[in-house]
């Protein structure tokens, strides 16, 4: 990731376009600390499609899932990794 100074943005900025162009994030600093990121508008738009709300994540994936190949799925495999002790008794 390719850092520009604040001070330097003035004298820098065709570099910075082109860098942005060529899909590259820029990393802007004050006084060598990080103040932000610059990225290229088909990078913001790819980083916001993939937010989905939990919803519309287990739709798209119920919509798409093989069911006959997850009818033989084999749940063994879990059975080591899974605690069967139920905890301590709760007394209401």
């Amino acid at each position: 990731m390719q850092q520009y100074s604040l001070l330097s943005l003035t004298t820098e900025l065709d570099l910075l376009f082109q860098r942005l162009q060529q899909l590259q994030v820029v990393e802007l600093v004050r006084h060598g600390e990080p103040v932000g990121i610059l990225l290229s508008t088909p990078e913001y738009q790819r980083l916001q499609t993939r937010r989905r709300s939990p919803a519309k994540a287990l739709q798209l994936f119920r919509a798409s899932a093989d069911w006959e190949a997850l009818q033989d799925f084999d749940t063994e495999i879990f059975s080591r990794e899974r605690h069967l002790d139920k905890g301590r008794e709760v007394v209401l």
